[in-house]
């Protein structure tokens, strides 16, 4: 099992509000935070790519990561981005071989679409995505790590060896686009304790936790 702490920037005020100090204090702090999670033996952490958001300073995750990488020493740094649209994918592909020479194995990258959100900033179409889809659907492969017997299953702070085995549980595929993704979105609730048949949670207590914490979500979006 991998674990992986996802930062943000931590501030929580709307860009109207903006303060320079604070902001300043919140990507310093980013570092900090990430090498206490390295030290207490997470294997990634994770950057994603937002514009005016309330609530994530992180509009350029090749920034955000160079910087930490130069303050880490072990964990990995997962990208959830760059969000290609919005950018040249050629100076993505060199921005990225440059990080990857600058701290090499310890860069994922995961390249996304972005939200309606950034595509509205960047003065995009969203309905773009329902036009790409029409070309073939996308596919994930979606895969499991094994544990063996004395692995610990309630402390996500201790990895699993790299050595346990790796099994592929199937496909996800998308092939389409709802017509109404605003309405659609508010009716979404996602649960981890809500599992199929013949599966089961494990004692990890944060599972709990997600579950609660998630369904406050959904009760604010209606």
């Amino acid at each position: 099992m991998k674990m992986s702490y996802f930062e943000t920037g931590r501030y929580v005020l709307p860009p109207d509000c903006y303060d320079s100090e604070m902001g300043t204090a919140a990507l310093r702090g980013m570092d900090e935070r990430v090498r206490f999670v390295e030290q207490m033996g997470f294997d990634w952490m994770s950057l994603s790519e937002h514009h005016y958001s309330p609530r994530i300073l992180t509009p350029s995750p090749v920034v955000s990561a160079t910087w930490l990488a130069a303050h880490v020493e072990r964990i990995k740094i997962a990208m959830l981005g760059p969000i290609v649209p919005v950018s040249n994918p050629i100076r993505i592909a060199e921005e990225l071989a440059m990080l990857d020479t600058l701290a090499p194995g310890r860069i994922v990258v995961g390249p996304l679409r972005g939200t309606t959100n950034e595509c509205l900033s960047y003065d995009l179409n969203p309905a773009d995505a329902a036009k790409r889809l029409k070309r073939g659907p996308v596919s994930f492969h979606l895969k499991a790590q094994l544990a063996a017997s004395g692995d610990p299953t309630k402390d996500p702070t201790k990895p699993w060896p790299d050595s346990r085995g790796v099994v592929d549980l199937g496909t996800i595929t998308i092939d389409h686009v709802v017509s109404n993704s605003d309405e659609a979105q508010k009716q979404l609730l996602f649960l981890p304790t809500a599992l199929t048949d013949g599966i089961e949670a494990s004692d990890d207590p944060l599972i709990q936790l997600r579950g609660a914490a998630y369904a406050v979500s959904f009760s604010r979006r209606q």
